[in-house]
């Protein structure tokens, strides 16, 4: 594989692959990685690799410990415990709000797109798209909000939550229901049922915090922390 700048910096393409492969479980959370590896593979110098594991860093996707090397970040029961409250706190504002803005029909038609676009991916067994629907089902809930302050918050921890989210989905069963979820989420809202509303996104998102502790997830998503 080799990068071609176009658009955007050859640092931000590399970084932007590295993501990737972390969100999607390529990259296990602290894993080592080599900048000489990278230049290596994507056909590059080590200096744009360096440039981008800092980027990285800065969005907490990975750690650069001195004298020892790369890793992918690592995550904790307290911080998911903790990313999961962020979430919910963020969103159900966001959704509370949405019914009083002009812009509410607006996002009723587009989380509608969304979810037609789930069911499909869901029929091809397309687990990437899966993933990339339900990301953004939760990004277009604080994106609607119009408040800079929530869309910044929601940035720090998302790309965190889509790689532990990933690793704790991942079938088309559980893509399912998560598919199921977003639904009646999107259901109630359209009721106006905001109490019910929230309460089913706060159970959605514990969803995750349950699926972690099945056996073989949870040493994937905390064993590295544990060492």
């Amino acid at each position: 594989m080799q990068f071609i700048v176009q658009t955007s910096s050859l640092k931000q393409q590399i970084a932007d692959e590295i993501k990737r492969r972390i969100i999607y479980g390529d990259l296990e959370f602290g894993q080592k990685i080599s900048e000489n590896s990278f230049a290596q593979e994507l056909g590059t110098k080590r200096t744009p690799v360096r440039e981008a594991f800092i980027l990285l860093q800065g969005e907490e996707l990975v750690n650069i410990l001195p004298q020892k090397g790369t890793y992918v970040f690592t995550i904790t029961e307290e911080e998911l415990s903790q990313i999961i409250e962020h979430r919910f706190i963020l969103e159900s504002a966001s959704l509370q709000a949405l019914q009083k803005k002009a812009t509410r029909q607006q996002f009723i038609d587009e989380i509608a797109e969304i979810l037609r676009c789930h069911r499909a991916a869901l029929e091809e067994n397309d687990m990437q798209k899966c993933e990339k629907y339900d990301s953004i089902f939760h990004e277009r809930i604080i994106d609607y909000s119009d408040n800079k302050f929530i869309i910044s918050s929601y940035k720090i921890i998302s790309d965190r939550a889509k790689a532990i989210r990933f690793r704790t989905i991942g079938t088309q069963d559980r893509f399912r229901n998560v598919l199921n979820n977003h639904e009646e989420i999107y259901r109630l809202f359209l009721d106006n049922n905001m109490r019910q509303c929230k309460s089913t996104l706060q159970r959605h998102l514990n969803n995750i915090q349950n699926s972690v502790r099945k056996p073989g997830i949870y040493e994937r998503v905390f064993q590295k922390a544990l060492m």
